[in-house]
């Protein structure tokens, strides 16, 4: 019921990611995956969505920000970092649907009110 939700926002987050940062291309991957492994963990401690939503709205704003700045990666760059940060992000995607599923999806954040 909410895996489509889910999946739409760890998809939208990977390719924003894709997008650039304000350092490097590699830098905010690592800080998305960073951000979505707490966040995540946060999920599974059963912390409520607003409280979810106030610890790590302004982290996903300011990686769309970064994001942006540096606009989209070369062709060879985006294959490069979604070979390397692609299994990440699947490891993550199960955990995330789980810990939304175990509080009935109320404990999944809207990601586009982080900036997402």
């Amino acid at each position: 019921m909410f895996q489509r939700p889910i999946a739409v926002g760890m998809i939208a987050l990977f390719c924003l990611t894709l997008t650039g940062c304000g350092d490097s291309h590699e830098s905010v991957m690592n800080d998305s995956v960073s951000m979505m492994n707490s966040m995540v963990t946060d999920m599974e401690s059963g912390m409520a969505q607003d409280k979810l939503k106030a610890k790590y709205e302004s982290q996903g704003k300011s990686l769309k920000s970064r994001a942006d700045k540096l606009g989209k990666p070369t062709a060879t760059e985006e294959k490069r970092l979604k070979e390397k940060f692609e299994p990440e992000f699947a490891k993550l995607m199960p955990r995330l649907m789980s810990a939304a599923m175990k509080s009935g999806g109320a404990g999944m954040p809207d990601l586009k009110g982080m900036g997402f």
